[in-house]
């Protein structure tokens, strides 16, 4: 019964969604009449009812989550029922993890947005080519050119949402299996040299979400990754804990022991925390400067395009290209995009040591995994003019080396140095003599 109303209040919300979305183009498309065949006092009213639709449709969207989340949250977290995989025996101690409505509902919209433009952005160039191409249609023209693209993007981002993003995780002695509607699509022994990898995603600065997922490492091909879909930050964060358990890479649980970092059996000198938000200021700085250059270069050739080459009506033709010509020169800010990107999933924010591995954000690697660890001298003095990260921790495994940022060398500005970088590297020191493992410091 309950997995019946939440169905029926993630249905409710996905139509609401819907319907909000129609409602606004139907208005986009009559201010767009507006600007170009002038303003109708009385199409005002219908405007008005319209505005106000969608924002109940939009209210009763979020609803629709929120009631499909509580009824998630008021199920019990593990469930009993047998395993559907033919080399796993029923477990007793079998836990479950399903994807969440909420990150469902919001891989939804964030497709729907991405799909939608650039649907719509499609339709536009190709009538700016022939603008006859959907005469032969049975519908009006704003509905081929507005309504139609909508919804290819809400049915491609409906596959998507709710069919491929929502999965369902078994975990138990014999090992951790990944569900798609019922039907496995993954599994790994408890024994497989699994490691955890949480990346934050974003986009000129733009939060887009967070992925997580577990992987065998290696390089290129060798390397092979499994995805938990829209697993929420809780759930991911207990399915980690019951594997480590499980494989006996960890203490047991114990409800005697609630703190994160009581879980680990950690001192308080074990737990390293690095300002990432600081380290990163200079380059995220940097990177809003030259979006806001090449936006603003885009827009003036977009303008100037318009007034001085096109000189004529403004049209959905028009703007589709004035709109082409803004994104393609806005696109100068990309590299320094993919740099940001590329050095703050190189940044951790938390460096935790423990009796039998280093954890790094949530990533683990055991001591009987790692072959060396490599850092930069705390005495490096040369920084590359402030803006290089040159203080770096490599840990070796047999399959992969893994390189972390840990900020610039002395000589730099105050916000890019990590005050507690020669506590780390000794403390670092002290961990592999005792485990065995190689270490060394390397100028380069």
């Amino acid at each position: 019964m309950k997995n019946l109303k939440k169905a029926a209040w993630t249905t409710l919300a996905v139509l609401s969604s819907l319907l909000a979305l129609f409602t606004l183009l139907l208005i986009g498309v009559q201010t767009a009449d507006w600007i170009k065949y002038g303003y109708r006092s009385t199409d005002l009213k219908y405007v008005l009812l319209a505005g106000g639709f969608s924002i109940a449709m939009a209210v009763l969207a979020v609803l629709g989550i929120r009631m499909a989340g509580k009824i998630r949250e008021k199920q019990p977290a593990l469930s009993g029922a047998p395993l559907q995989v033919s080399d796993m025996r029923r477990e007793p101690e079998r836990k479950i993890y399903r994807s969440a409505p909420r990150l469902l509902a919001a891989e939804f919209g964030k497709k729907l947005i991405f799909l939608g433009f650039f649907c719509i952005l499609a339709v536009q160039l190709l009538l700016s080519g022939n603008p006859n191409l959907f005469l032969s249609l049975p519908f009006p023209a704003w509905v081929s050119e507005w309504i139609l693209p909508v919804l290819l993007a809400a049915l491609l981002s409906s596959l998507w949402a709710f069919y491929w993003c929502r999965i369902r995780i078994e975990i138990s002695r014999d090992g951790l299996a990944f569900f798609r509607r019922n039907r496995p699509y993954a599994f790994y022994p408890l024994d497989a040299p699994l490691q955890v990898s949480v990346t934050k995603k974003s986009w000129n600065g733009l939060f887009l979400g967070t992925s997580r997922e577990f992987f065998l490492p290696g390089r290129g091909p060798l390397r092979k990754t499994v995805s938990c879909w829209c697993i929420d930050n809780a759930s991911f964060s207990s399915l980690v804990e019951e594997f480590n358990r499980l494989r006996q890479d960890g203490p047991k649980e114990s409800p005697l022991r609630p703190a994160r970092e009581d879980l680990y059996g950690l001192g308080q000198n074990s737990v390293f925390r690095l300002p990432k938000e600081e380290l990163l200021s200079r380059e995220k700085a940097r990177l809003l400067a030259i979006s806001a250059g090449s936006a603003g270069a885009g827009l003036l050739l977009a303008l100037l395009w318009f007034f001085l080459v096109y000189r004529g009506p403004l049209n959905g033709h028009a703007a589709a290209c004035a709109l082409f010509i803004f994104l393609f020169f806005s696109l100068a800010a990309l590299p320094q995009a993919l740099r940001y990107r590329s050095l703050a999933s190189r940044i951790p924010e938390r460096i935790t040591l423990t009796n039998a591995s280093i954890r790094i954000d949530e990533r683990s690697f055991s001591a009987r995994e790692l072959k060396s660890v490599v850092m930069t001298p705390a005495s490096q003095t040369v920084s590359g003019g402030g803006i290089s990260f040159r203080r770096q921790l490599f840990l070796q495994t047999a399959l992969e080396q893994t390189k972390y940022l840990l900020g610039s060398t002395p000589d730099a500005p105050k916000g890019l140095l990590y005050e507690e970088y020669g506590s780390l590297l000794e403390t670092i020191r002290s961990w592999c003599a005792e485990q065995g493992v190689s270490f060394r410091e390397n100028l380069n």
